[in-house]
């Protein structure tokens, strides 16, 4: 597990190390509002990508047949495009209509929107045969391919001028780039061989619970991420959405990529012990519990420190406000990286439902903090407060919850 883990995250920080080189640029070259803007589209099109294929992307890791890995690839990449044509047609009239702070965009972002939703889903399925087979060097490449072009485009088209215009297009760079280069890898053959009516059936109903449980569950668990982004963008305007959506892009690089290049291997061998080792099960889920807890422990309190010395100097006296918005949020995104690395853990023991439960609190108490906001008349970073406390006792809930499936297990 450790050499797997080993070689995705040598990719991820390699990306990493250019997104956190390209920031102090990209800082310079747009405004806060036009990061809290692409911030609101990237928030749509991130939370429709995860479960355009309808989760089908978790049943190719817990499938155990080669035939039903492929019928979940097929099933998947139908979806896929039922949901993006879906999402162009819906963006394109809230885009024209101006509906939640959408009319800043041009409309042709409507068909940007759906191309990123293609291929960022299609890609999260490649990505699960590969992590299936064990083959994690594409996707090591593919991550690194992926920030390369991400930061490359953003700060060509920004110097170009085309301030929100070359943010969109950047978009769509990055998911079409990081899709070809694990096409490579996957063959597709498969798409083209259509089966009887009986075996599409029977299979969908043997994983329905992907559908009934974890689609809606993870549906959940996008909107309360998405959430304070648009509640602070509606509460307090973009610029502060510009802040804030910087500030969490920077703060959750740990949790968002090591935490997350570290769950995927994790999901792998606990799908291996399942039913057949569950004491090392146990074994392994809170071994790693506790080397998480800690290294993230010390990588936030760096943070945290380091924040408000560092962000004036590196981004530029304009985000200046950022660096505050940087130490609010490092307890929520602590969580984040240690409950979020874990929570796969669910998925593999079949306990959506209670994961469900979970996702069904996160959008209430988030959407509970909008109204405190309206009601007390909150500062900016009073509601960075009020969320960070709320996001950190949700992840130590979670936490939990995970930590009691595991023992009865």
């Amino acid at each position: 597990m450790k050499r797997k883990v080993l070689t995705l995250v040598s990719g991820v920080m390699s990306a990493q190390v250019i997104t956190i080189l390209a920031m102090p640029v990209i800082s310079r070259i747009y405004s806060p509002e036009d990061i809290g803007a692409i911030s609101l589209l990237i928030t749509v099109f991130s939370l429709v990508s995860s479960v355009a294929a309808l989760r089908y992307d978790s049943v190719i890791i817990v499938a155990n047949k080669k035939s039903e890995k492929m019928l979940a690839l097929q099933c998947g990449v139908f979806f896929t495009i039922l949901t993006s044509i879906l999402t162009t047609v819906v963006t394109f009239f809230v885009i024209q209509n101006g509906y939640g702070g959408f009319g800043v965009f041009p409309l042709w972002a409507c068909i940007a929107i759906g191309v990123c939703i293609l291929f960022e889903a299609i890609f999260l399925l490649l990505r699960s045969i590969l992590l299936s087979n064990e083959n994690v060097k594409p996707i090591r490449n593919a991550t690194l391919s992926r920030s390369i072009y991400y930061a490359l485009s953003r700060i060509v088209l920004g110097f170009s001028g085309l301030h929100l215009v070359g943010l969109i297009i950047s978009e769509i760079i990055r998911t079409v780039a990081s899709m070809g280069q694990l096409l490579r890898y996957v063959n597709l053959s498969i798409l083209s061989k259509v089966l009887s009516i009986k075996y599409y059936k029977t299979f969908i109903k043997k994983y329905i619970d992907f559908q009934k449980f974890e689609l809606p569950s993870i549906l959940l668990n996008q909107i309360g991420l998405a959430l304070p982004i648009i509640c602070i963008s509606s509460l307090f305007g973009a610029k502060q959405a510009g802040y804030f959506a910087f500030a969490k892009l920077l703060v959750a690089i740990p949790s968002s990529q090591i935490g997350k290049s570290f769950s995927d291997v994790y999901q792998i061998e606990i799908a291996k012990l399942y039913n057949r080792d569950n004491l090392k099960l146990k074994s392994l889920f809170f071994e790693n519990l506790k080397k998480l807890a800690i290294y993230g422990g010390i990588v936030y309190i760096a943070i945290m420190i380091l924040a408000k010395p560092m962000v004036p100097i590196i981004f530029g006296d304009e985000w200046v406000d950022m660096a505050t918005v940087c130490v609010l949020i490092s307890p929520w995104l602590y969580g984040s990286f240690v409950a979020g690395a874990l929570s796969r853990t669910l998925i593999v023991l079949r306990a959506q439902k209670v994961k469900l439960i979970y996702d069904s609190l996160l959008v209430i108490l988030i959407s509970a903090t909008y109204y405190v906001s309206k009601v007390y008349f909150l500062s900016f970073f009073e509601y960075v407060v009020l969320l960070s406390v709320v996001g950190f006792l949700l992840y130590g809930i979670y936490l939990t919850i995970i930590s009691v499936v595991v023992k009865r297990c």
